[in-house]
């Protein structure tokens, strides 16, 4: 591992990383890696299963006995010095009905994962029936705030995103919930001032953790960039530096000191101080 992959994954709480990658478990495994105190491996079922679990009753114990191999071959491997601590479920919408979807939650719970379900566009969470929240630790919304193109997302002409976000609301307002925001913009648009800070705005509205990359950031860990809150105009006005030179300034009685003319200037040429 590099210097710079070293001081990049040092700088965050939590994350989320390819299992299937080559090399990730290996990094896991190795405590001296700084990874973190949440390290969650997110696990695509577009990937895992080849076929659907849905109706079928044989599918759905092909799946369950997909995924034991994968936690036992993969995330609970024994001997390890360091363990994932989470999974993030990701493609269930493809190949998993939701009675086969919770079952699985379990399983992963009971091999002391928490669990997170990613949810995408363009369906969110809408048309599920019986579907809830209450098996998983959290949730990842892809693209809730920030579209593809970098143009926002219309919230007053989405109802499949307002169904989802009074669900995890509900959630949240009952026990610790983690709601992440996960917005990957396309390589060569332009993300404007705007749209950033209003996808910052609405993330600290609703209590969830915002993150932004490239799609090339994805797969390249030099391209990941701070996700920090774009300053909104002359809001550097309120800092604490020029608030302090603000107040110097108001409190002061005397605006200049006496006038002297400059040496080797013109006559009309003074000097004024603050005093």
């Amino acid at each position: 591992m590099s210097e710079e992959e070293e001081r990049n994954l040092s700088q965050w709480d939590t994350v989320v990383l390819d299992h299937c990658e080559p090399g990730v478990l290996e990094a896991v495994g190795d405590d001296s890696v700084p990874l973190g105190p949440h390290i969650i491996a997110r696990v695509d079922f577009l990937q895992v299963l080849n076929f659907q679990a849905m109706d079928n009753e044989v599918d759905m114990l092909r799946a369950v006995y997909h995924v034991s191999k994968v936690i036992q071959t993969t995330l609970r491997k024994p001997d390890q010095r360091r363990y994932f601590t989470g999974v993030l479920l990701a493609g269930w919408r493809e190949r998993l009905s939701t009675p086969v979807l919770e079952g699985l939650a379990k399983l992963f719970t009971a091999h002391g994962l928490d669990i997170f379900l990613e949810i995408g566009p363009p369906n969110f969470l809408d048309g599920l029936k019986n579907f809830s929240l209450k098996q998983f630790a959290g949730v990842v919304v892809r693209n809730g705030t920030i579209l593809e193109n970098g143009e926002r997302r219309d919230f007053f002409d989405m109802d499949k995103m307002k169904g989802t976000t009074k669900a995890f609301v509900s959630e949240s307002c009952m026990r610790p919930f983690t709601v992440m925001m996960w917005d990957t913009v396309d390589n060569g648009v332009d993300l404007s001032h705007a749209v950033a800070r209003r996808a910052h705005m609405w993330c600290s509205y609703h209590g969830a953790l915002f993150f932004s990359a490239r799609q090339a950031a994805l797969t390249d860990m030099s391209l990941v960039e701070p996700c920090e809150e774009p300053l909104a105009a002359f809001q550097w006005l309120k800092s604490r530096k020029v608030m302090a030179i603000h107040e110097k300034f108001r409190s002061t009685r005397i605006v200049s000191l006496p006038i002297s003319i400059l040496p080797n200037r013109s006559p009309n040429a003074h000097l004024l101080a603050i005093a």
